[in-house]
């Protein structure tokens, strides 16, 4: 990106867009907010039953398995999935 720079950017440096940008995701359409709050219900239906599977011994993949199945079983799909360092 950087060698390619000069003849991506010819009038100069670009602008800052992390205020607009920034400004805008603040703002939520009807439809945003319906997917946020069947979101947030999905994710504390998985995780009530998470909580109902804890026991000694029980492992953290077997735990992130029960919240992934639920979660799928409660109608989220593959593209929920947040990607950490993607």
């Amino acid at each position: 990106m950087r060698r390619a720079h000069p003849q991506l950017f010819r009038a100069g440096r670009p602008a800052d867009a992390a205020p607009v940008i920034g400004a805008a995701k603040v703002v939520k359409t009807r439809d945003e907010l319906a997917c946020i709050r069947r979101a947030c219900r999905i994710t504390d239906q998985a995780m009530v039953d998470v909580q109902a599977a804890l026991a000694p011994g029980i492992r953290q993949i077997d735990l992130s398995a029960r919240f992934l199945r639920k979660a799928f079983e409660l109608g989220r799909w593959r593209a929920c999935l947040n990607r950490s360092g993607r």
